[in-house]
């Protein structure tokens, strides 16, 4: 019989979210609490964060996008107004690819930049299990990317086309004199009164446009 940890408590809304929720709670530090679809009320609305991790030093989110075709611009607007709130600290997105077949090393990246979240035996064991690969990636900064390419797998029936690991960190800090997206999106939302994202993002589009040359 498998014992699972306390905070793991299946089923949540997809099978994605069930997958990435019983390997992480693996390694999180055991005084933390797992939350699924945690609710942000902000200035365009309400949105759920998949799954945030809550301790001591505040929240940390994760988004599982499990969908081929994601809106990742509307994704990007939805990040920043959730950050905007100052009550989640980062938003991790996740593909669905990437928690069904390289768990471990997205872990192991969270746990590079979040090593408070895991536990002492979870960072060692991430560190065993995690592959050559990630172990060298490199993570921008500010807007924190990581971008893995295994040189050794490929996609079914397709030659000379190598797997890659893609995870974002969207984050309230920034490095001193930088600023990043997701700042200047809620600056906008918040100078035009807010209200409901697509309308925000179309007018902030226009704006764009019309300030181009030419126009």
């Amino acid at each position: 019989m498998d014992i699972k940890p306390p905070f793991y408590n299946p089923p949540y809304d997809s099978p994605l979210e069930d997958d990435f929720a019983f390997n992480i709670t693996k390694y999180l530090e055991p005084s933390l609490s797992l939350v699924p679809q945690y609710e942000v009320d902000t200035i365009c609305g309400k949105f759920r964060i998949d799954f945030v991790v809550q301790g001591p030093g505040g929240l940390t989110g994760f988004e599982c996008d499990g969908k081929e075709f994601h809106d990742r611009s509307r994704d990007e607007w939805r990040d920043a107004m959730i950050l905007g709130t100052k009550t989640v600290n980062a938003i991790y997105r996740l593909r669905g690819s990437d928690v069904y077949y390289r768990i471990e090393d997205i872990l192991y990246l969270v746990s590079k930049w979040n090593p408070e979240l895991f536990s002492m035996r979870g960072l060692l064991n991430l560190e065993t299990l995690a592959s050559d690969e990630v172990k060298a990636a490199e993570m921008e900064v500010p807007r924190s990317i990581a971008i893995v390419t295994y040189k050794t797998e490929y996609l079914a029936g397709l030659r000379n086309e190598p797997v890659h690991l893609r995870m974002e960190r969207r984050h309230l800090q920034s490095p001193r004199g930088k600023r990043q997206f997701w700042e200047a999106a809620f600056r906008f939302a918040s100078e035009i009164g807010g209200g409901n994202l697509d309308d925000v993002i179309a007018q902030y589009r226009a704006q764009k446009i019309g300030s181009e040359p030419g126009w």
